[in-house]
């Protein structure tokens, strides 16, 4: 039986192992192996056992990056992901290197497809959180802080007065407006039609057997001429290749590929590729590059 599982979505998943490395550019990685104890059928609305299935994964967590606007080395989405599952304050690289934090924890996490060609997986984790976190996706608001710094900003939009009361405007009810539901492109195939669930794990066998099949190096695609702003043809394929054209060339693959996966999750709010837009694709860009850096023209 294979080890990784049949099938994509969040499982309850026990750490058995758990280390801190770096990836080839330096930057601080947490790497752990999980076990898969439970999944959760979104159609039933409950948890299933899938222990006896002998399903495995293992998760890649950078949680260092490069910030585009400072020049300066910076927190990731993996690193506020990893506070918050595990109770870190962020403080200390010692806490995270102590693997007895975090073995026999049991957590969260989101198994997604690997659309990176050089994968060697068909699958890979997109997600970790707390064990009692609610499975279902859900639209994620914005914090008092974050509002405040909104209504400063466009303050000359909607009115001056606001930016004085930022701190007092109440922020509970008030939620990012949801992405367009285009379907875009994989970074180097044509666009295909979205998979339903009992479908998945042909998906993934299929798109197994063609890793393995390709060992040779994958080429990145060739980069564009120019930048391709607002229309509607800019996509998946085109964000991927504007970043292999503008990132700083001493970014390694491996960072560039986890950059890549948290973007599309920090701008889709969790709900994947599928929901982007050319203007989300935008953001991914600028997200990554944000991270790595770019070469300057």
């Amino acid at each position: 039986m294979s080890q990784t599982p049949d099938y994509l979505g969040v499982y309850k998943a026990a750490v058995i192992a758990h280390t801190l490395s770096k990836t080839k550019n330096g930057y601080p990685q947490i790497v752990q192996k999980y076990s898969l104890q439970e999944y959760y059928d979104q159609k039933d609305q409950e948890w299933k056992d899938v222990t006896d299935n002998g399903w495995y994964m293992t998760g890649y967590f950078c949680l260092v990056g490069l910030n585009k606007e400072t020049g300066e080395q910076s927190t990731t989405l993996n690193h506020t992901q990893i506070c918050n599952t595990f109770d870190w304050d962020g403080c200390g690289l010692g806490y995270v290197r102590d693997d007895q934090n975090f073995v026999g924890r049991t957590v969260q996490i989101r198994v997604d497809e690997d659309t990176y060609e050089k994968a060697k997986s068909p699958v890979c984790v997109g997600w970790i959180d707390r064990e009692d976190a609610d499975p279902n996706p859900g639209l994620r608001g914005i914090s008092d802080d974050e509002f405040g710094d909104m209504l400063n900003q466009f303050s000359d939009l909607f009115g001056g007065d606001q930016k004085k009361k930022a701190a007092k405007v109440p922020t509970k009810n008030i939620k990012k407006s949801t992405a367009k539901k285009d379907a875009m492109p994989d970074a180097e195939e044509a666009p295909a039609e979205p998979v339903a669930p009992k479908d998945k794990k042909e998906v993934l066998k299929s798109r197994s057997e063609r890793i393995k099949e390709a060992n040779k190096k994958v080429v990145p695609p060739s980069p564009p001429t120019e930048k391709k702003h607002d229309t509607e043809e800019y996509g998946k394929k085109e964000a991927w290749a504007e970043i292999y054209d503008r990132r700083d060339p001493d970014a390694e693959d491996d960072q560039v590929i986890i950059s890549w996966k948290n973007a599309i999750l920090e701008v889709s709010d969790g709900a994947g590729e599928g929901s982007i837009d050319a203007d989300g694709w935008h953001a991914v860009v600028e997200t990554v590059l944000g991270e790595l850096g770019e070469v300057e023209r």
